[in-house]
């Protein structure tokens, strides 16, 4: 591949991962904080754990984190190594609130993982030569896959709901599994005693890229009576990222990726004929990615900051916790920041900086849109 070529792929990777989980719709003249019963000048946020399951030590982090107060919410990742040992303390903290990240991507190195679906071969177009899950986002942006995807998207919403119901076969809706993977034939409601994820999101916003995919994406999740994670304010989630310093891509190019899922959000809200179920959920005004700096204390004033400058309504911010581990050092050579997301949200001069901040997640908003008339 050529210099300016390979640039150009790094370039457009490295700003799909920053607006990952982003549905770029129009900004409404009533934020999402409004909708769902704060005030008009309230400040909202979702502190977002992302990526649960890939490590051990990134599983003791968040479990830690949502237990004394310092993350809101987190995902989990149906296909990597560490996912039971998530899904198993979820089950164990059932009122914690824990969703699936949506995985299609194995984009490390030297640390890799294969699909949820069974066999293999039934989502080969999505798959590399080792039957493992494609390493360049990019490539399945143009690779134009959806009903591999969907079927993707049904084996990991299978494998967390039987992860979380070990021995209820109930839990699982009929006719879902394999050779095919089908959604269910009509949309089903998860029985009362079975566990479930609080949202479901998209692992560095592959089913956010095209609208063929987030079609995908929100009917197969809306059909198993799970939550979509969707955005709506799109101009003031790429000033947010731009503030962060994790954009690094211009307006255009950022206004182009998405336009699509405008487009498709659009649909969903104003057609009667979308080919799934309607059923109204909740939605964030803006995400941001955790801002960071050269070392944990210049990233932990970078947080301050943010923080001070926050405006109102529902902004989720995305961070990984993780401890220490020999595997994260050998996955990633941004293990170090990593361990930097631990140590951030029960500092002193955080918590001072979250002072007057409203703290919300899923299980707290999905309950305020039931009860709300402006919850689409």
């Amino acid at each position: 591949m050529k210099r300016s070529s390979r640039a150009a792929l790094v370039t457009l990777q490295v700003g799909l991962l920053a607006v990952s989980m982003l549905i770029a719709a129009p900004a409404s003249a009533q934020t999402w904080a409004e909708k769902l019963g704060w005030s008009a000048t309230d400040v909202v946020l979702i502190r977002h754990a992302d990526d649960a399951g890939m490590f051990p030590t990134g599983n003791d982090a968040i479990q830690r984190g949502l237990l004394n107060g310092e993350i809101d919410s987190a995902s989990a990742m149906a296909p990597v190594h560490f996912f039971d040992e998530m899904a198993e303390w979820s089950r164990n903290n059932p009122s914690q609130d824990v969703g699936l990240h949506l995985t299609l991507t194995s984009e490390w190195d030297h640390y890799k993982w294969g699909p949820s679906a069974i066999p293999p071969e039934s989502v080969k177009r999505i798959l590399d030569r080792h039957l493992l899950l494609k390493k360049e986002m990019p490539l399945l942006w143009l690779l134009k896959a959806p009903t591999t995807v969907g079927r993707e998207i049904q084996a990991q919403i299978n494998s967390v709901l039987q992860a979380m119901n070990p021995g209820k076969s109930h839990c699982i809706p009929p006719g879902t599994g394999p050779p095919g993977w089908e959604p269910p034939a009509t949309t089903w409601k998860i029985p009362a005693d079975c566990l479930a994820p609080t949202h479901v999101d998209s692992h560095m916003g592959v089913l956010y890229m095209r609208r063929s995919y987030f079609r995908k994406f929100i009917g197969r999740v809306l059909k198993n009576d799970l939550l979509p994670l969707t955005f709506e304010d799109f101009e003031g989630t790429f000033k947010c990222m731009k503030g962060a310093k994790g954009l690094k891509v211009s307006y255009k190019l950022f206004s182009w990726i998405f336009k699509g899922l405008e487009k498709a959000q659009r649909e969903y809200d104003n057609s009667t004929s979308w080919p799934y179920s309607r059923r109204p959920f909740p939605r964030v005004d803006r995400y941001c990615a955790l801002p960071y700096g050269e070392t944990l204390a210049e990233t932990r004033s970078e947080l301050v900051k943010f923080l001070d400058g926050l405006e109102p309504g529902i902004t989720m911010i995305l961070f990984h916790p993780t401890d220490p581990h020999s595997l994260l050092d050998v996955a990633t050579r941004k293990a170090t920041v990593r361990t930097w997301d631990a140590q951030l949200f029960g500092h002193p001069d955080v918590q001072a900086a979250m002072a007057g901040i409203k703290t919300t997640n899923w299980r707290d908003m999905t309950a305020r849109c039931a009860s709300s008339p402006n919850c689409p």
